[in-house]
């Protein structure tokens, strides 16, 4: 059983007023170890969250508070961040209470 989820940052709008010229987004993935936790527990499930939330705010960074708009661009790096790892958090939380999973893959 895997025992780390990937949280995976774009950090577009927030380097954009300190870069201008840079066109691409800075993708940044940091992971996030579960291994330790009891994922059948609501503990373990809060504990968990907050292992994802403090890693999205580790990969989206700090803005200056007298920066708004690079403010609102960190949240929502933030929140895209938790989005993209919840549906890892389900599969572990789901693989920890027995539930099996199947992988489908698609030819090209």
């Amino acid at each position: 059983m895997k025992t780390m989820l990937t949280i995976a940052a774009l950090l577009a709008a927030s380097l954009a007023t300190t870069a201008p010229a840079q066109a691409d987004p800075t993708t940044i993935s940091l992971g996030v170890h579960y291994a330790d936790l009891d994922l059948n527990s609501e503990a373990g499930i809060r504990t968990l969250d907050r292992r994802i939330s403090n890693a999205a705010a580790t990969a989206c960074g700090i803005p200056s508070s007298a920066d708004r708009d690079g403010k609102r661009a960190v949240k929502q790096c933030r929140a895209e961040a938790r989005e993209r790892a919840a549906s890892q958090r389900q599969v572990a939380i789901a693989l920890s209470r027995g539930a099996t999973v199947t992988t489908l893959a698609a030819a090209r």
